[in-house]
């Protein structure tokens, strides 16, 4: 057998590099506190966002629907009409997440596909960033906080090491199934 190039064989480590590695959409999400504010960091794996929009790049109209409570926006993308679909039901990140309302005005908008094929709109309070963590920097939550973590739809975390904050990894299918709180 030929030896490989030195070409071919730093492509073959760069793609074993990003076989070990966890794609994230990550985002902040403040929490008032007295002196400041005290932030937080998210991230949902890849592979589990249908979409990200910019705020700015959606029109239309935010309303709650009657009965339920729950906010909603009939999306019209700017670069097309959508009159015929039906409104997005939007969670609120930080009753979610963090378990107290949080006022803010969203940057960008995260859509998730719920367990029965519906979209669900996530609001989030800044850019979302794409990081990429090599899959040995993620560890379990500890037990003393898993059941609490859990109900909030956090499965896995990042420590906080070489100037990053901690970041709690989200599994979205656990605000739907009843494992976490109503979303």
């Amino acid at each position: 057998m030929a030896p490989l190039s030195p070409l071919r064989s730093r492509r073959l480590a760069q793609q074993e590099e990003l076989k070990n590695q966890q794609k994230l959409i990550t985002f902040q999400l403040g929490s008032p506190r007295s002196g400041g504010t005290e932030s937080f960091h998210f991230g949902l794996p890849l592979l589990r966002v249908q979409r990200v929009l910019a705020w700015q790049d959606i029109q239309g109209e935010l309303r709650s629907n009657p009965g339920d409570g729950i906010p909603s926006i009939r999306l019209r993308l700017s670069h097309r009409s959508s009159h015929e679909d039906p409104p997005l039901s939007l969670l609120n990140p930080g009753q979610l997440l963090l378990g107290k309302h949080l006022p803010f005005r969203p940057q960008a908008l995260i859509l998730l596909r719920r367990p029965d094929q519906q979209h669900v709109g996530l609001p989030i309070p800044t850019p979302p960033l794409l990081r990429r963590l090599p899959l040995a920097q993620l560890q379990p939550v500890p037990q003393r906080n898993a059941a609490q973590a859990r109900r909030r739809g956090i499965v896995q975390w990042v420590p906080a090491s070489e100037g990053f904050p901690p970041l709690f990894i989200l599994d979205p299918d656990l605000w739907f199934t009843g494992e976490s709180g109503k979303p």
